[in-house]
């Protein structure tokens, strides 16, 4: 007897519909065989099915089984296989009709449970798009996936209770979701660090509400103890939550890595990824057999932090070019290519030289001439013209410390009111395009929302002579002089908008 159930494969972040075609058949020796390009866990969901019928006191057939995954020209892998392989057997078994217009898909454990998997969004997502109407999956995916409305999930503990459902001996009912809660992906987010604990750094402070704002990228160049990685910290604090698109777009990535199975809810906080600078190549861009995504996917619609800048590996600091410039990632193997999003705000922070005390005032460099010069040239130019703001952080003074237990400083909330309010701003302007924020403008979209006075201009033409600005960095000048004009409530772009954000053009490696 031959019985298709419907099942998925997940290319990238892609979801393809897999017919999961099971033939039982008495001609032949007993065998159970699996085809259509699986790869290693695939192949291993024999031994788990045929265990899981065994330790549920279920028949398993001595016959000739053979399972075709088709279209058969896609890898499969993943374990999710073994449900909708089981639901096949079980219905070619007792001559059941599998239910129409649904998807199966989870992990057996050798006592017939079912045990949670990752993706269980991405195929609600999909099912929704397909108006498919039902999803059967493991119980303990069920509030993921019902993260997305209008689509009925039937959630499933055991191979036993699959065949009751399908017998009608007893029905499972449809999962009715809980009240979706917060899944918070870092332990920075949980506490972020406040403004007002960051004593002094005026300048930072405002240079990263820019960043918030606009969405741009910022380098924090200093000595150490200056607050460099406190102040990256602290900018989450005062970030937008993420809108309901980019929820999605978010959730999805972390859904294909099985990041959100503990909590099941719906991520609505901007991602905080702060890789160490031993991080290979791989880890940043993505990739590996399976070519997952990597920090800067993980990254997207929010923060990528690079403490300690110029000790990553230099290949790994000039692949970040393309995404910064793109939004996006492209990893090409031989087995084909997948393209990611990496769409995020870089935050970077570094020494300006190797012990760290070059330029600064209270201590002495003990670096010669060319130590500093070989340390900075880890920066390349074209990276480091894709960076928005330069912020050299200097140590916070004596006396200002002593003042700690009198501390005035403003809190994170009313940096974030502010920020808010430019988003909205922003958002209105915007509202008919594909971006929200000014970081994001092209050529053309600079043309027409940050039109320059006369006045403006000379001054732009001033600067580009003064500080031999690229192409690139004219517009980023305008950029953020438009995130400037957006904080301050003005329509146009005056003088004094493009004047600060000259300051943060002014790079901070630069031997003095």
């Amino acid at each position: 007897m031959l019985v298709i159930i419907d099942s998925v494969a997940f290319v990238g972040l892609d979801v393809v519909k897999v017919h999961v075609e099971v033939n039982v058949s008495t001609r032949g020796l007993p065998s159970f065989d699996i085809v259509g390009l699986p790869d290693k866990s695939v192949g291993e969901s024999k031994h788990r099915i045929k265990a899981a019928f065994q330790n549920s006191k279920l028949d398993f057939p001595n016959k000739r089984i053979t399972v075709n995954l088709a279209p058969a020209d896609i890898h499969k892998e993943g374990s999710f296989y073994d449900f909708p392989i089981a639901a096949g057997i079980l219905c070619a078994c007792k001559g059941l009709q599998p239910p129409d217009n649904s998807l199966f898909f989870g992990e057996l454990s050798l006592n017939g449970s079912l045990n949670s998997t990752r993706g269980a969004f991405l195929l609600s997502l999909f099912a929704k798009e397909n108006n498919i109407s039902c999803i059967f999956l493991p119980s303990k995916n069920c509030q993921e996936a019902c993260s997305v409305a209008d689509v009925r999930i039937f959630g499933i503990d055991s191979i036993n209770a699959l065949a009751s459902h399908l017998e009608g001996r007893f029905k499972v009912e449809p999962y009715i979701k809980n009240q979706i809660s917060v899944n918070i992906q870092n332990s920075v987010q949980n506490q972020p660090t406040d403004f007002k604990d960051i004593l002094g750094q005026e300048f930072a402070k405002r240079a990263l509400q820019i960043c918030a704002t606009g969405g741009h990228n910022i380098l924090l160049c200093g000595p150490p103890g200056a607050g460099k990685s406190l102040l990256a910290n602290a900018l989450m604090s005062i970030m937008p939550p993420l809108s309901a698109d980019e929820s999605v777009e978010v959730t999805k990535i972390y859904s294909l890595l099985g990041s959100t199975a503990k909590s099941n809810y719906l991520i609505t906080d901007r991602p905080f990824r702060n890789p160490h600078h031993t991080t290979s190549y791989g880890g940043m861009l993505g990739g590996g057999n399976r070519l997952l995504p990597g920090e800067i996917t993980l990254a997207h619609r929010g923060i990528l932090f690079l403490d300690e800048l110029l000790e990553f590996n230099k290949n790994v600091l000039e692949a970040l070019r393309t995404p910064l410039e793109t939004g996006n990632i492209t990893l090409i193997r031989c087995r084909g290519s997948i393209t990611f999003p990496a769409s995020f705000m870089l935050v970077a922070a570094c020494n300006p030289c190797p012990c760290g005390f070059y330029g600064a005032f209270n201590k002495k460099c003990v670096c010669s001439l060319s130590q500093v010069q070989n340390y900075q040239r880890r920066l390349s130019g074209p990276l480091l013209d894709r960076i928005d703001l330069y912020v050299n952080v200097k140590p916070v003074e004596q006396q200002r410390l002593l003042e700690f237990a009198n501390n005035n400083e403003k809190n994170s909330d009313c940096y974030k009111q502010q920020v808010m309010s430019a988003r909205n701003v922003q958002e209105k302007r915007f509202q008919d395009l594909s971006f929200k924020t000014n970081s994001q403008m092209k050529g053309k979209d600079v043309a027409q929302w940050c039109k320059l006075s006369n006045s403006v201009q000379g001054l732009m033409k001033m600067a580009v002579m003064h500080f031999g600005l690229s192409a690139r960095g004219y517009f980023k000048v305008i950029k953020v002089a438009r995130t400037i004009a957006d904080l301050d409530c003005k329509d146009a772009i005056l003088e004094e908008h493009v004047a600060e954000a000259l300051q943060y053009r002014i790079k901070t490696l630069e031997l003095k």
